[in-house]
């Protein structure tokens, strides 16, 4: 698994587009692609984990090639990147 984002910084944050209460900025989220391109396989494991917010860039949006996964305290979510 490649790690294409996990802390950024209020001002990073706001240049890559983030919302402004990102769970980025309290290092509390990760964005992440496969190695090996097999966006279904690693979509199936991040559903299987402990992240609470999951955010689908692959198959529910428009495709971005990556997923986002953190550990908000609000109970699980999986969210669409438009």
């Amino acid at each position: 698994m490649r790690i294409t984002s996990g802390y950024r910084p209020p001002q990073v944050n706001k240049s890559v587009s983030g919302v402004s209460n990102s769970q980025h900025i309290y290092f509390h989220a990760l964005d992440m692609q496969p190695l090996n391109e097999d966006f279904g396989k690693l979509s199936e494991v991040l559903k299987a984990s402990l992240f609470t917010g999951l955010g689908d860039a692959v198959f529910m949006g428009r495709n971005k090639a990556f997923f986002h996964g953190d550990t908000r305290p609000s109970g699980r979510i999986i969210f669409p990147y438009q």
